[in-house]
């Protein structure tokens, strides 16, 4: 037969290591989510809940935010914010989305390029920024048009008075 004290003892050790898994996989979301806003990973749209993905009906939620960190012909793995996980779903379930501060800070370049810097409506610079993967993208392509830094200085400060 067991002794109280041995069950005890389990049970001391068992809370001890669930309790440092936790606090190790805390620290490595943490670390996650950090490198997650400096890498160039495609930030998605998830729509449908994933525990739902093998259903010939989709009845998820709205849908995920998540960042795609490898891809196939049939499926994407994903890093889902809400929910800490790595999923691999359909690549039919998901819908490339910008970053809503990066489709700000577009929409701040592409009205200076229009109002300030006389730039016409149909000018191509519009569509590369509109599919310009970061920020550092879009100061390329503003650079190449002709804009100076206090041209550069000017958007920034529009973006941060307007977020």
């Amino acid at each position: 037969m067991i002794s109280f004290a041995v069950i005890i003892h389990i049970a001391l050790y068992y809370i001890v290591f669930n309790i440092n898994i936790h606090t190790i996989m805390s620290k490595f979301r943490k670390i996650f989510e950090n490198n997650l806003k400096t890498a160039e990973l495609k930030r998605i749209k998830i729509r449908i809940d994933p525990k739902y993905a093998n259903r010939e009906e989709y009845t998820g939620l709205d849908g995920y935010i998540g960042y795609i960190l490898s891809e196939d012909n049939e499926n994407v793995t994903v890093y889902i914010e809400e929910c800490g996980s790595v999923q691999v779903i359909p690549i039919n379930c998901i819908e490339v989305q910008k970053d809503p501060k990066l489709s700000a800070f577009t929409v701040i370049a592409s009205e200076y390029l229009h109002c300030t810097k006389g730039t016409d409506e149909g000018d191509p610079i519009f569509a590369q920024l509109l599919t310009a993967p970061s920020v550092d993208t879009i100061e390329l392509f503003l650079k190449e048009k002709g804009c100076t830094p206090d041209d550069l200085l000017n958007i920034y400060k529009g973006f941060y008075h307007a977020i």
